[in-house]
């Protein structure tokens, strides 16, 4: 089995238990496919409805890809959240505004999807700011006492490497 990366955040779901037989192999068949899309790095974008099981079927593909020898990296959007101490700027009230101000897409795009994207890039980060607040300050980006910035932890990227980077999207507001 290959090696997952996953995010330095605090703000993880737990990984699930052991799928239906079914599911299983539903989500085999679905990393069969990703798979053979190609040998290089592969970016897979999750979507779906508020607790439809995004970050679940995340970490069971993951699994199922790693199993079947190639690493991956787990990220989500909740770890690339604007800082709380910014949260008065925004609409975060109706589901619009949410969507449009909670989350900080610039830092998603230069810190995770565009080195996963470029063969010649060396490293990626799978957060930006711990959302969860719990520890000590963390840095300039920080918002509040415990929100921690993690942009400076990098997961290595070697050259040639065949990585499958699964990251579930936003909650759709439908």
């Amino acid at each position: 089995m290959s090696q997952i990366d996953h995010s330095v955040s605090t703000w993880q779901q737990p990984c699930p238990g052991p799928a239906s037989p079914e599911r299983a192999a539903l989500v085999g068949e679905i990393a069969r496919r990703v798979l053979a899309l190609g040998d290089g790095r592969l970016l897979v974008g999750i979507d779906g409805l508020t607790a439809s099981g995004k970050t679940s079927f995340g970490h069971e593909l993951a699994a199922s890809v790693a199993a079947a020898g190639r690493p991956a990296l787990r990220a989500t959007l909740d770890d690339f959240k604007q800082p709380w101490k910014d949260r008065h700027l925004y609409d975060r009230e109706s589901g619009e505004g949410y969507y449009r101000n909670a989350y900080d897409y610039e830092s998603a795009r230069r810190l995770l999807l565009d080195p996963c994207r470029s063969p010649r890039a060396g490293a990626c980060a799978l957060c930006s700011i711990d959302p969860h607040p719990g520890g000590p300050l963390g840095g300039r980006h920080a918002a509040l006492p415990g929100q921690r910035a993690h942009r400076g932890r990098r997961v290595r990227l070697p050259p040639g490497d065949r990585r499958v980077l699964g990251l579930p999207r936003l909650d759709a507001h439908r």
